[in-house]
C-alpha cells in the first residue's frame, strides 16, 4: 500500500484515468466515476463539488467552502421558488446534498438525476442516513435524455453542471418537455467562453477533456439566453455572478492547493487546473415554460428574453 491505497486500487485508477484520456470524447461519467468520493474538501463532512456563492465569505478560510456551497444551493432554490409540495428536479444532482437541503427546508419532492453511478450510490446513502427516502428519489440518468415523464415537474434546477451536458441545448429541450406550464427552470453555471488565438484554442481543448466540458458548450452569457429562449422558455433572466463565485474559488484554491492536491489523481488535478487561467464566465439563470393557454381564444406572446447584468 503506498498512501493508504491498496496497489491493486492505485492501478486500477490509473487505467481509468488513461482510459479517460485516450476516449475520442471525453465523458462526463467515467470522470465522476473517477473521482468517486474524493471532493473538494476531504477535510470537511460535506461531499462538495462546486466553487460555492462566497458574498459575505472569506476564501482565506478553508473551511468557508461548504457554507458557500450551501449559499449556492439557497441561490438556486430562491431562484426557481421552490415551495413546500412542488415536484423538483435536480439535474446533475451530484451526491445529492441539494435534494437533501431543499427536502428538509423547502418541503419539496426532490427528484436528483446523475450520470455518475458512482456520486448517485453515495447520494442514495446520504438520503438514507437523513431518513428521506420517501421525499427523494435518484436515479442515474443524462440530462439530455430525462428519465421524466411530459409536463410533470413543477421546477427544474441545476447547479454548476450543464457545462458537461452534450450539450447544453438538449438539456434546455427535455427541461422545457419535463416542465408543468408555468414551470421554471433555474441554474448556476460556468460558462467557458470561445477561445481566442492559438494559444487559448490549445488551452480550450485541454480544459474540455480535464472537466469534460463539449466544445459546443463554449460560448457567452448572450448565447446562453439566447438558447435557453430558442427551447421555448419565456421571462429569460441571466447575470454574471462571478465575482461572487469563480473569482473568490479562485483565492481560496490558491490558498489551499496543498490541501486539494492531497489525494487527487494526478491525470486529473494537474490537466483541471488550466480552467484557473482560462476565460470563464459564471452564471445565474431563470427561465418560465410558458403558462397552458386559455381553454378560448388564441393568445400569442411576444415577449422577448429580458437580458440583465449585474
Amino acid at each position: 500500500m503506498r498512501g493508504g491505497e491498496p496497489m491493486g486500487r492505485r492501478s486500477e485508477t490509473w487505467r481509468g484515468w488513461l482510459r479517460y484520456w485516450r476516449a475520442p470524447e471525453s465523458d462526463a461519467a467515467l470522470h465522476y466515476d473517477l473521482r468517486g468520493e474524493r471532493t473538494m474538501s476531504a477535510w470537511i463532512d460535506t461531499p462538495l463539488a462546486n466553487m460555492g456563492f462566497w458574498e459575505g465569505l472569506d476564501p482565506a478560510d478553508p473551511g468557508a467552502i461548504e457554507h458557500a456551497n450551501s449559499a449556492l444551493f439557497d441561490l438556486v432554490a430562491d431562484e426557481a421558488q421552490v415551495a413546500p409540495g412542488d415536484r423538483v428536479l435536480d439535474v446533475g444532482a451530484g451526491f445529492a446534498v441539494n435534494a437533501i437541503r431543499m427536502a428538509d427546508r423547502r418541503g419539496a419532492r426532490v427528484t436528483g438525476v446523475n450520470v455518475s453511478g458512482v456520486q448517485t450510490d453515495i447520494g442514495i446513502r446520504l438520503v438514507h442516513e437523513a431518513g428521506m427516502e420517501d421525499e427523494i428519489e435518484l436515479v442515474v440518468g443524462d440530462a439530455t435524455s430525462l428519465p421524466i415523464p411530459d409536463g410533470t415537474i413543477d421546477r427544474v434546477v441545476s447547479v454548476e453542471a450543464a457545462f458537461h451536458f452534450s450539450s447544453r441545448d438538449r438539456f434546455f429541450a427535455e427541461a422545457f418537455r419535463v416542465l408543468r406550464p408555468g414551470g421554471t427552470l433555474a441554474l448556476v453555471d460556468l460558462v467557458p467562453l470561445p477561445p481566442a488565438g492559438p494559444v487559448q484554442r490549445a488551452a480550450a481543448r485541454l480544459l474540455s477533456r480535464a472537466l469534460a466540458i463539449p466544445a459546443a458548450n463554449f460560448y457567452g452569457i448572450d448565447e446562453y439566453m439566447s438558447r435557453v429562449a430558442g427551447a421555448g422558455f419565456e421571462d429569460v433572466r441571466a447575470q454574471s455572478i462571478i465575482d461572487h463565485t469563480y473569482t473568490p474559488f479562485r483565492r481560496w484554491i490558491g490558498r489551499t492547493i496543498t490541501r486539494q492536491m492531497r489525494g487527487k489523481h494526478p491525470l486529473f488535478a494537474l490537466p483541471s487546473m488550466v480552467y484557473l487561467a482560462y476565460p470563464v464566465d459564471y452564471i445565474r439563470l431563470s427561465a418560465t415554460r410558458p403558462p397552458a393557454p386559455p381553454a378560448t381564444g388564441d393568445l400569442t406572446d411576444d415577449r422577448a428574453p429580458e437580458r440583465s447584468r449585474a
